[in-house]
């Protein structure tokens, strides 16, 4: 988390709420990457409030990598979710996946496109789909194919 301030109150909810309606064994991890704004306040608060909540904080900004390193390094359980503050996607859909009998030993999703990424402005791509900020054209990448055929097979081969 990096100045999530107006994102970090209603993430958490979603996370809380989706933990607990599959397992009463969950931990929640936020990574403070050196914040600036209330958002580690904010997340302080809740912690107070629910155990299960652990903020670990950088006092230097150590970029998402850093951040990355340092929640999964910190994670106690046996499945690791890793979710943006802003909720790029519901984070319940692990948990209907698995109580409809998927074998889930690992989820990544990360982005559906590029995108400007607060710490790194448009240097870093992250997305499944390429965009020229010039010119807005989209192509979608080989890990993009990849994934749609993942999606469609249900087939990591």
């Amino acid at each position: 988390m990096f100045n999530e301030e107006l994102n970090i109150e209603h993430a958490m909810n979603a996370a809380v709420e989706a933990c607990t309606k599959y397992s009463d064994d969950y931990e929640i991890i936020i990574v403070d990457d050196a914040s600036t704004d209330r958002s580690p306040f904010l997340v302080a608060c809740r912690a107070v409030e629910n155990p299960r909540i652990r903020m670990i904080r950088h006092e230097k900004n150590r970029k998402l990598g850093g951040s990355l390193k340092t929640g999964f390094a910190a994670a106690t359980k046996d499945l690791v979710l890793y979710m943006d503050a802003d909720l790029p996607f519901d984070p319940d859909s692990l948990g209907r996946a698995m109580l409809y009998g998927a074998n889930v030993r690992a989820y990544h999703h990360w982005s559906l496109m590029d995108n400007f990424e607060w710490a790194e402005g448009y240097a870093q791509r992250f997305g499944l789909t390429y965009v020229d900020f010039r010119t807005q054209k989209r192509t979608i990448k080989d890990s993009g194919r990849w994934y749609a055929k993942l999606a469609s097979t249900g087939s990591l081969t």
